[in-house]
């Protein structure tokens, strides 16, 4: 008898007007069953006794047949994070138990793949039952437009609801995969329906074969290249500037959303692939970071600075964080190389750290 296939439960989450409901349904299209937490929370605020609690925290936010008026619901939770929280307190242990139920009876119909649509995906609990989590993410120009279009609602209205939802950096580095809502609408369908099709396993035969030609086809042209175009300057370039790490910095730099090739250049102009290098300013481990830096992170975030900097999973790890955080807080890439040698002893010096670090990243790296 075959063995049942495994339930594969897929949450998708982010701010709100980032583009969920396209993704959603490039998920469909790919067979996975859509349970969606917002159509969830609608059920469950028919509840009367939810109804009841709701009244109690927010005052007067029943229609006259007694129903909710969600629009000044809205208004009133979305006007600061902390009555979101309430929000959050009164509505999670419900929409859980309906979820719950809802999983359930999907299984029992022999729907192996769920899609969990779920805009407090995090803040709810629900990405511990998700074996994989999925933030879509846009600019916020583009989402407040989308936010007012889509709810008939004004500018600063719309701005309430952006101002309590998390920042870019909550979803990256909690999510296994990011989507960039930076182009057109079918753009982001395809992102969605292919990621859909590599999670679920309807490419992974084809994916492994194509990976397998890549692999030979690079070898053979580098090897080409080597013997070909003086090989030993681009040997003697992979000994100055190599790429230690690779799996563990593509890793964390994809979680937080910034380039792997700057973390490269950084480590490499920073410690020389050394993890257990130190610097005069008290920077430790392969980039180099401070405890003081780290905790600055780890408070921005509300997580603990747990580990060892001279660890290269941990130092990887903080490494891209800050530099993620960094790049919220500064417009271009020399502003966010400059915040990070903030600590430089002297100004030239760190200026000429700057230049060094950017000549790697776009002459070596790219």
């Amino acid at each position: 008898m075959a063995k049942p296939q495994k339930p594969l439960i897929v949450g998708l989450t982010g701010q709100t007007g980032a583009g969920k409901t396209t993704v959603s349904e490039a998920f469909a299209e790919a067979g996975f069953a859509i349970i969606n937490c917002d159509q969830v929370t609608r059920t469950v605020q028919q509840d009367p006794e939810i109804l009841r609690q709701l009244t109690e925290v927010f005052g007067d936010i029943l229609l006259e047949d007694g129903s909710l008026n969600r629009p000044t619901l809205a208004a009133m939770a979305f006007s600061s994070p902390e009555q979101t929280q309430k929000l959050g307190g009164i509505m999670y242990p419900a929409i859980k138990a309906e979820i719950d139920r809802m999983v359930e009876d999907c299984l029992q119909k022999g729907q192996n793949r769920i899609l969990l649509d779920a805009p407090t995906l995090f803040e709810s609990g629900e990405d511990k039952r998700c074996q994989k989590r999925v933030a879509v993410l846009a600019p916020a120009e583009v989402r407040l437009q989308r936010i007012q279009k889509r709810d008939g609602i004004t500018a600063e209205q719309a701005k309430a609801r952006m101002s309590a939802q998390q920042k870019d950096s909550f979803y990256t580095l909690r999510s296994d995969y990011v989507l960039r809502n930076n182009g057109t609408r079918e753009q982001l369908y395809q992102q969605g329906l292919a990621l859909a099709k590599s999670l679920s396993g309807q490419q992974q035969g084809r994916r492994m074969s194509q990976d397998l030609k890549t692999t030979i086809t690079a070898v053979v042209l580098t090897l080409g290249t080597i013997f070909l175009i003086g090989g030993g300057y681009y040997l003697i370039h992979w000994m100055l500037y190599p790429r230690k790490y690779a799996d563990l910095v593509n890793q964390e730099a994809q979680a937080a959303g910034v380039d792997t090739n700057l973390v490269y250049a950084i480590i490499c102009c920073g410690s020389g692939f050394e993890p257990e290098a130190t610097s005069d300013t008290g920077g430790q481990g392969l980039m180099l970071l401070t405890e003081e830096t780290v905790s600055w992170a780890a408070e921005e975030l509300g997580l603990s600075p747990e580990g060892d900097l001279l660890s290269p999973e941990t130092n990887i790890h903080w490494g891209c964080t800050i530099l993620s955080l960094l790049e919220e807080e500064h417009p271009d890439e020399e502003a966010v190389l400059a915040a990070w040698y903030v600590d430089d002893p002297a100004p030239e010096e760190k200026a000429e750290q700057v230049l060094r670090v950017r000549d790697i990243y776009e002459n070596l790296y790219h």
